[in-house]
């Protein structure tokens, strides 16, 4: 099947990428907001948070092409593993990256690492059993990967087709796309769930500041006790000189349902 071939000018390029360092940008804020309770229209992506989204986004790029490819590269060609073990191997690279940038008692990590367990047993264990006959551990998983190969899968034809019609190099960068928002979403949430030392309104009752928003300040009441955000946020302006904040480590807080 021929490959489509599609050239992007400069400015494409250009506007490409502003594009997904907003939505990058973006997902970073929506995970954090998300963590915390903070209502999702009250976020405030600024041009200065996308030019570090977008210096992100390149160095993510760089190092996937300079170090990631090429590791792989060995992998296939020097150690030979059949694909079920590149497979494994890279489900607990992820388990790992949401491990590290949780806590290990967050159900997120948790959830994943549980997850990658079990399609390590499934796709490692499960050659032992259909195929018996073949003799050898590694010839099995090969023999299971072939058969897998073999079934005409929904994501199989799908790929084929988008290969087709818009090219690998487009393909790519679009997954690319997909896989840096959604790790900067986890990013984010990450940040906002490991947080334990806030800057604390000096008034009555006690809000919290939990994020700044060009101007606005996003602010929630909470309780101490139970190291909680309660369901009262406000929009406040930041630079009000008549409000005082003092930082005070209170603990990781989790917003409570309204």
């Amino acid at each position: 099947m021929a490959e489509a071939r599609y050239r992007i000018s400069e400015a494409g390029i250009l506007a490409l990428v502003s594009t997904a360092g907003y939505a990058v940008a973006f997902s970073f804020e929506a995970g954090y907001a998300n963590a915390l309770g903070i209502p999702l229209e009250v976020i405030d992506v600024r041009v200065s948070t996308v030019f570090l989204a977008v210096f992100g986004l390149l160095i993510t790029v760089l190092a996937l092409v300079s170090y990631v490819d090429p590791l792989f590269g060995v992998l296939r060609r020097v150690a030979s593993a059949p694909p079920s073990v590149h497979r494994v191997l890279t489900w607990w690279v992820f388990a790992g990256f949401f491990l590290y940038i949780f806590r290990p008692s967050h159900p997120l990590p948790r959830g994943i690492a549980l997850l990658a367990g079990l399609l390590t047993a499934f796709e490692l264990l499960l050659p032992l059993l259909t195929h018996r006959s073949v003799p050898g551990y590694v010839a099995k998983l090969r023999a299971s990967d072939q058969d897998a190969a073999n079934i005409p899968t929904f994501s199989r034809i799908a790929t084929e087709a988008l290969l087709g019609r818009f090219g690998s190099g487009l393909v790519a960068a679009f997954v690319l796309f997909l896989l840096t928002a959604a790790l900067s979403y986890a990013y984010g949430m990450a940040q906002a769930s490991r947080r334990d030392t806030f800057w604390v309104r000096q008034s009555s009752p006690k809000f919290v500041l939990l994020r700044v928003y060009g101007p606005n300040a996003v602010i929630a009441q909470f309780d101490r006790e139970k190291k909680m955000l309660l369901p009262n946020y406000l929009v406040v302006p930041f630079a009000d000189p008549t409000t005082r904040y003092h930082r005070e480590k209170i603990g990781r807080l989790t917003p409570r349902e309204p």
